[in-house]
């Protein structure tokens, strides 16, 4: 499965991920582990 990515989004997290000191791979995970954190969250203030 792939996925296109926004040029613009990517190039932030590029900017965001070398300010870090860490990679875009590290960054898109974080990204993803906190949208992830998000959605459960939301799904069980409305009861699953």
């Amino acid at each position: 499965m792939s996925f296109d990515i926004d040029p613009d989004l990517l190039a932030r997290v590029d900017q965001v991920a070398k300010a870090s000191g860490v990679s875009r791979n590290a960054a898109l995970a974080l990204g993803a582990s906190w949208l992830i954190d998000d959605f459960e969250a939301r799904s069980s203030r409305r009861g699953g």
